[in-house]
């Protein structure tokens, strides 16, 4: 078993309409090397109700040291509540969990539920070795692999997993290797966004599902055009994957630039 991450627990275990509900979210310690791998700027607390309203929302600065934060809380009505868990880098949304908790106006027996490790869903995404630059071909392509490593640090098993590469439509000389039949990758689809913007394609890859604990590395083929311009394109790399039927995780996106030059010998 891994090291427990975030943990979050209740005051009661019968939560009934107007009581008061303590909750209690804490990091664990980790390891000293696994400091190098988690990099949070802060973590967000929401409560949104059978509807979707939010019914409760508190956001603190944190990072990967431990820490325990106390918040009191009223339910508004009866029914079932989901509580959601983000940690951020910048504005960037590299974790998120959700959970359940029933409300209800009779006395009722409710089980008190701990987030941990095992039931934690926390994916991480990595560029690796990004050049200074790449060369413009001077005719036809050339074709770079961008070395990509997801990682799933919780103790769920994720499914259905992908990567999202989104690129602005005005840099047509930068594209996936997309559907190329000499290579079997996992590009399986593109289109411009939710909502459409006619300005961005983002390319969808697929890739096998992640145990837990597991680390995933994929080398995303990428052509550059001799139509290629001087200087900095700003690309984004997401990751997302599911934990059931329902439960979607996602990193948000993270932005990193290629710098094209030309070759003049």
């Amino acid at each position: 078993m891994g090291p427990k991450i975030l943990s979050i627990s209740v005051s009661k275990s019968k939560v009934k309409l107007g009581d008061k509900v303590t909750i209690r979210v804490e990091r664990h310690p980790i390891s000293a090397h696994e400091y190098e791998t988690y990099h949070i700027h802060k973590t967000k607390l929401e409560i949104f109700d059978t509807y979707g309203n939010l019914s409760f929302k508190k956001e603190w600065e944190s990072d990967v040291h431990p820490f325990s934060v106390t918040l009191d809380w009223y339910p508004e009505r009866e029914g079932s509540y989901i509580l959601k868990l983000s940690d951020y880098v910048s504005n960037l949304k590299v974790g998120e969990t959700l959970t359940t908790l029933d409300v209800s106006s009779e006395d009722k027996e409710f089980e008190e539920f701990l987030w941990e490790d095992e039931e934690i869903g926390f994916l991480l995404l990595e560029i690796l070795d990004l050049p200074e630059k790449l060369i413009i071909p001077k005719e036809g392509y050339s074709i770079y692999e961008l070395k990509v490593r997801v990682k799933n640090l919780g103790g769920l098993k994720l499914y259905n997993p992908s990567l999202s590469l989104k690129i602005s439509s005005s840099f047509d000389y930068i594209k996936p290797e997309w559907m190329n039949v000499l290579y079997l990758d996992g590009w399986f689809m593109r289109d411009h966004g939710n909502p459409p913007d006619p300005n961005l394609w983002i390319y969808y890859y697929r890739f096998e599902d992640m145990d837990p604990k597991s680390t995933h590395i994929h080398n995303i083929r990428l052509l550059i055009s001799s139509r290629g311009k001087e200087g900095l394109h700003p690309l984004a790399l997401s990751a997302g994957a599911y934990l059931d039927n329902k439960s979607w995780i996602w990193t948000g996106w993270v932005e990193f630039n290629l710098n094209l030059v030309k070759d003049f010998k």
